[in-house]
């Protein structure tokens, strides 16, 4: 390359032909694929040190294709090839760079071809204007003031001017410069801040738009405060709806931007500046836009901007905002939020605006309550917080009616479901401020609306809607206003056919309620609960046929209970709410399973029924049966248990013995019969609620008395038979379809929900020893992931953890079943070392993989006595193959192996006699993951996973530390093409680290270093600020 890098000796038609090309490129009338195959080759074009010699050509050419793409190239060719750049002709390529953007800015070329040189310009000077040790002294101090003036003097329009400066401050925002770097071009610019604001805002009246944009981009920069505080009352001038609409818009902008992005936008900054002018603004013009616009139910451009300066306004000012409640211009802002709040029409479809300012009343309402005057709940302050909120939910009740006929597109439908939920957020938000007045204010009007005929159904559901949202808020405490949505007044006069919607909605409510059924409808000092004494008759549902579920003479406040349970059961038969109608059964059912429990025998009735609900729902139903059966004391559960378990176990049996029926139906039968008996298993396991825990804990007396009642009913030779036949036709069925994924996924639920640790025992609870075999047996057949995680699980169970108040298992039926497992481990690993028996194989197979680890973990965690006595083949391949699995580019699979060995050697060190035959182990396996951890850190892995691997690196080291210097020395040395790619310095430097430190983070932190060094990002931002360490 001669003394400038654009003349590159190009012959006439090798520019005629590029020119050619490009032209095509954008030609119309070129195919798609001839497009791409041009593409390709341009994009080769300009990988050659030749298409510097294209820049200038093209950009003198009258074709404004072949303009943007010389403008282009030389883009590409700074921030793509700079490294092969000659340095030396960096002051030429810079005087060269600026004097093709000057003519091409005075000649008029497209705009989008000066931009693309504008960019090139920051590229150029991102690399030549900070100092680094071969250039001391910046190559470009001033770039952005002296090439503005450049560019001016070349008579450029202050309008491009102010263009180029918002490149910049572009540009230096997405830069990946290194911290050092950065700060120095952050100096530039902060030095050519002043400048860059006065000529903007002396632009306003002739370059209005174009100054103000460049002014947001700076602002998002990060211009300091001091800048940007004489902007403000000229930016807010701009605000006039009677002045240039395009103007209002970008000031606006600029004004969010300074609110929410610059030096002002933390803590309320700018009180007087800033928020104090911007509520003067809005109480006097902000307010009339807000009110035109709601007037003719029309957002403009200009109220939508109005509306995001207030959002933003409101976010900022948060704390001012709540102190001064009672101040007239805060109370205007109040009404501006509230009217956007509940612009007309819905949202999505009529506007969008209302959804916008939902995030603000969330931050009020924390505002609110670190108010000084919160603890004056009867005060003015507080008292105008309380009439804001009431009015937001007026608002919000109105906003999220459904029209009665939408007739709207599916993604309209969902984007308004969405917005309702994004408004129960804010109703939690109003909850907290309200209390029970808001649950007032919801309850009493829909008792009227019910009371009065024709009743607005949208409407009420919308109420329903809303009581749902701030169930979470509430506590569950007696409640008279729940006591009413509840009983007959209110869930007593919902319907019970027809208006799916509203019932689906009242389905849900109950659902979400129902741990409020558990203590808060039970009423204080023994009265009856509101509308508890005035219970309509037994309910009926739709076909006409009465509920088994018992009147209201059952005790305080359960009549509510049974109520909802009766109202949710009269809808599992209709197809259009069965599924609401199961999922709410499901929630009462296991949050109130003590109070439900005395009234089985009615949800035996209910069983009866199970042939009346659709198939797909059936298993919520019988999970809700069996989590009340699992309330009764242990013996007496028995004959429900077999009342609703026998007869699926029976159908099942009988299926699989059927030669008439076709395999695909038994075998879709088989899963439905499956899915059923998860059900069942997970309706037995005991409640998650805290207090019932507590009582159930095996470390306390009831609770060891509990064990105790439930292995004598484990013991009742009937429960002992069905437990015995469901594993016999477990192993029919695997042993029939143990390749078939479907039936795979619905055993492994199965075997999940129906196994447990002996604490969590039920009385259906299987044994984990004959499972864990028959799980082998199906992986012998096709080793997947689905059979290696139940094997994982299964392990767990055959190592309980011993409660102090539990006999200890003797050494005998310690080795028992450590023998089980380790047949089971010997078995997995033949199988894993067959079809992971290289890297490629574990990178097509990686479920199997991360669950093969997975296992392994599992087994050196609660058996590592087990992998210690692998015979010698398994053993090596199990090390081999772990060894591989360190340097994969499959992650999770890397990071499951390193977390296998990881935890091994952690077992074995912690456990006397286990660390002599560990180490000996690691004598011998030791090099070869050595060799893989190096090569893993130094690049073969992701380096997201180099913590993991360094903390395996830390504990193999401190393990066997005279070998692993060895090991260390030999490999990182060793002449071979890996280590040529790391400096010698580095290698030598992170050996020295790792063999002189006992501390894990030092380790990683070295790793780290040395992982950098050997992807070539040392010292690049994108390296450090994606380091994992």
């Amino acid at each position: 390359m001669s003394a400038s890098p654009f003349q590159v000796a190009l012959s006439p038609q090798d520019i005629a032909q590029a020119q050619a090309l490009v032209t095509q490129l954008y030609s119309p009338g070129t195919r798609p694929e001839v497009q791409q195959s041009i593409n390709r080759e341009l994009l080769d074009v300009q990988r050659r040190p030749e298409a510097w010699g294209l820049v200038i050509p093209f950009l003198e050419s009258s074709d404004p294709n072949v303009q943007f793409f010389g403008a282009l190239t030389i883009q590409v060719k700074i921030a793509r090839d700079w490294d092969a750049f000659p340095h030396e002709h960096a002051i030429t390529l810079r005087d060269t760079l600026l004097e093709l953007t000057g003519r091409a800015a005075t000649r008029n070329l497209p705009p989008v071809t000066v931009r693309k040189l504008f960019v090139s310009i920051c590229s150029l000077a991102l690399r030549l204007a900070p100092t680094d040790t071969k250039h001391p002294e910046s190559q470009w101090p001033n770039w952005v003031l002296g090439t503005a003036q450049t560019l001016s003097a070349n008579g450029t329009s202050p309008g491009v001017v102010l263009e180029f400066l918002t490149i910049v401050a572009e540009e230096v925002a997405r830069s990946d410069l290194v911290a050092e770097k950065k700060s120095q071009m952050d100096l530039i610019l902060r030095d050519a801040a002043p400048a860059v604001v006065q000529a903007a805002s002396s632009s306003f009246g002739t370059n209005g738009r174009t100054a103000l944009k460049c002014l947001e981009a700076w602002i998002s920069w990060g211009i300091p405060a001091d800048n940007i505080t004489p902007l403000i009352p000229l930016l807010i001038d701009l605000l006039s709806p009677n002045l240039d609409e395009d103007n209002f818009i970008a000031a606006s902008d600029v004004l969010q931007e300074i609110l929410t992005k610059s030096s002002l936008s933390e803590g309320g900054a700018g009180l007087r500046t800033l928020t104090l002018p911007l509520l003067e603004w809005v109480s006097r013009v902000g307010i009339e836009i807000m009110n035109q616009a709601v007037a003719s139910e029309d957002s403009g451009s200009v109220s939508h901007s109005v509306c995001k300066l207030i959002t933003a306004l409101g976010e900022h000012s948060t704390q001012y905002l709540a102190a001064h409640l009672n101040e007239t211009n805060v109370q205007k802002f109040m009404e501006v939020a509230l009217g956007y709040t509940g612009f007309p029409g819905w949202y999505g479809i009529d506007e969008e605006e209302s959804e916008m300012v939902l995030p603000f009343w969330y931050l009020l309402e924390e505002a609110l309550l670190d108010a000084d005057y919160v603890g004056d709940q009867n005060g003015e302050l507080w008292g105008v917080a309380k009439a804001i909120y009431l009015q937001l939910v007026r608002i919000l009740q109105r906003k999220v009616t459904w029209p009665a006929e939408p007739g709207w597109a599916k993604d309209q439908r969902d984007k308004f479901s969405n917005y309702r939920r994004d408004v129960g957020d804010a109703l939690i938000n109003a909850y907290y401020v309200l209390r029970d007045e808001m649950l007032r204010e919801l309850v009493e009007p829909l008792v009227e609306r019910l009371a009065n005929e024709p009743v607005d159904w949208e409407c009420v559901e919308a109420t329903l809607h809303n009581i749902k949202a701030i169930q979470e808020a509430l506590p569950v405490d007696p409640n008279p206003s729940l006591a009413t949505l509840f009983g007959p007044r209110v869930l007593g006069r919902l319907p019970r056919a027809g208006t799916h919607r509203v019932r689906r909605t009242t389905l849900a409510t109950v659902g979400a309620y129902a741990t409020w059924f558990t203590t808060g409808a039970r009423t204080r000092a023994g009265t009856p609960a509101g509308d508890d004494g005035d219970r309509v008759g037994p309910q009926t549902t739709a076909n006409g046929s009465t509920l088994a579920v018992p009147g209201a003479n059952t005790g305080e406040g359960a009549g509510l209970l049974l109520d909802a349970v009766g109202y949710v059961v009269a809808a599992l038969e209709e197809p259009a709410v069965c599924g609401d109608a199961a999922r709410a059964l499901k929630e009462l059912c296991d949050a109130n399973r003590v109070r439900l429990a005395p009234h089985i025998q009615s949800f035996g009735e209910l069983h009866q029924r199970l042939p009346r609900i659709p198939a797909n729902e059936k298993g919520k139903v019988l999970q809700s049966i069996a989590s009340v059966i699992q309330a009764l004391p242990p013996a007496q559960a028995i004959d429900p248990i077999l009342g609703v378990v026998t007869p699926v176990v029976t159908s099942l049996g009988q299926l699989l013995n059927d030669t008439n029926t076709p395999p695909e139906a038994v075998r879709d039968a088989t899963i439905a019969h499956l899915s059923a008996l998860t059900a069942c298993s997970k309706g037995l396991t005991r409640s998650n609620d805290i207090f019932t825990f507590a009582l159930e804990d095996p470390d306390t007396p009831e609770g060891q008395a509990l064990l105790v009642a439930i292995e004598q009913a484990r013991s009742d030779s009937r429960m002992a038979m069905l437990r015995e036949e469901i594993v016999r036709l477990v192993g029919t069925i695997m042993a029939r379809w143990c390749v078939d994924a479907e039936v795979s996924t619905a055993v492994s639920e199965l075997i999940k929900s129906i196994t447990a640790l002996p604490s969590d025992a039920t009385l259906l609870s299987l044994s984990p020893e004959p499972l864990l075999e028959l799980v082998c047996t199906a992986a012998r057949v096709q080793l997947t992931a689905i059979w290696l995680s139940l094997a994982a699980l299964l392990v767990v169970q055959l190592d309980p953890p011993v409660w102090p108040r539990l006999s200890k298992e003797s050494d005998g039926e310690v080795q028992r079943r450590t023998s089980i497992v380790a047949q089971a481990t010997n078995g997995l690993v033949a199988a894993g070392l067959t079809i992971l028996n290289s890297g490629a194989a574990m990178e097509a197979n990686p479920d199997v993989a991360q669950d093969f680890f997975g296992y392994l973990t599992k087994v050196g965690g609660h058996f590592p006595k087990v992998i210690l006595e692998m015979s010698g083949d398994i053993a090596d391949g199990l090390f081999r193959i772990t060894a591989t699995a360190l340097t994969l580019q499959e992650r999770y699979s890397l990071v499951n192996a390193c977390n296998f060995l990881t935890m091994f050697l952690r077992k074995t060190r912690n456990d006397g006699a286990l660390v002599a035959p560990a180490d000996a182990q690691l004598r011998k396996q030791g090099a070869i993951l050595m060799e893989a951890l190096l090569l893993g850190i130094g690049g073969s892995a992701p380096r997201s996973t180099v913590p993991n691997l360094a903390e395996l690196l830390s504990n193999l080291v401190s393990r066997v530390p005279n070998e692993a210097r060895t090991w260390m020395g030999s490999i990182l040395m060793a002449d071979n093409p890996t280590n040529a790619k790391i400096p010698a310095i580095a290698r030598e430097k992170f050996m020295k680290t790792v063999l002189g430190t006992r501390s894990t983070k030092r380790t990683k932190e070295a790793a780290n270093e040395y992982a950098l060094v050997a992807r070539g990002l040392e010292g690049s931002a994108f390296g450090y600020a994606t380091s994992a360490v």
